[in-house]
């Protein structure tokens, strides 16, 4: 019983933790991606607030998509 005190203690401390205010990435580029026959490079951006990326292709174009959707697709 003890160990769930200990851990209920702790909860009730992760929850007064101060939120994050703003998200920051360096060198986070991510090579090498492969879906089907064409290769990708990934970079980490702030999408409304969490965390996206922004997925280059082998020939330039771009999108930004979020976590889940990178996820699904490379994951």
């Amino acid at each position: 019983m003890n160990s769930f005190k200990e851990f209920k203690n702790s909860l009730e401390e992760a929850k007064g933790a101060p939120k994050m205010k703003k998200i920051g990435f360096y060198g986070s580029e991510i090579n090498g991606l492969r879906q089907g026959n064409k290769y990708f490079s990934a970079k980490a951006v702030e999408l409304k607030g969490k965390v996206g990326y922004k997925v280059t292709d082998e020939f330039g174009s771009f999108e930004t998509i979020d976590l889940k959707t990178f996820a699904k697709r490379f994951g």
